[in-house]
């Protein structure tokens, strides 16, 4: 998938020459980006190829001051948010590491940023 955003760029250069150095596998990569007008709309994950079946939203769309997940069964494969900057880094590591809440837990009521995230785990 295309994302024209510099840190995606500069992101995917990083990986790559890492995995290029070490001789290793590429991981799974979570592209970030965000809008710089007005309210910024912040986004991590990724939607294609397979799309997404649902969407869990928490907060209020009409005071542009939300957490949209997107889920494909109970999978999030993708965040959006608005006015809710901390979010979106916590979404995108406990993404890349297989530890993000799951659609029905995020439906109960599931709040990402009570998710610890190891410290020590390498990036």
């Amino acid at each position: 998938m295309r994302i024209e955003h510099w840190n995606v760029a500069q992101d995917c250069g990083r990986l790559v020459g890492a995995h290029i150095a070490k001789g290793e596998k590429p991981t799974s990569f979570i592209p970030i980006f965000w809008s710089a007008l007005g309210v910024q709309l912040r986004y991590c994950g990724n939607t294609m190829p397979q799309g997404y079946d649902d969407l869990v939203i928490q907060g209020n769309l009409e005071e542009a001051k939300f957490i949209a997940y997107y889920t494909l069964g109970e999978v999030v494969v993708a965040v959006a948010s608005m006015q809710k900057d901390p979010v979106m880094v916590q979404a995108a590591e406990l993404m890349r590491r297989g530890g993000m809440l799951t659609k029905s837990e995020l439906k109960a009521g599931g709040d990402i940023m009570k998710v610890g995230v190891m410290a020590g785990v390498g990036i």
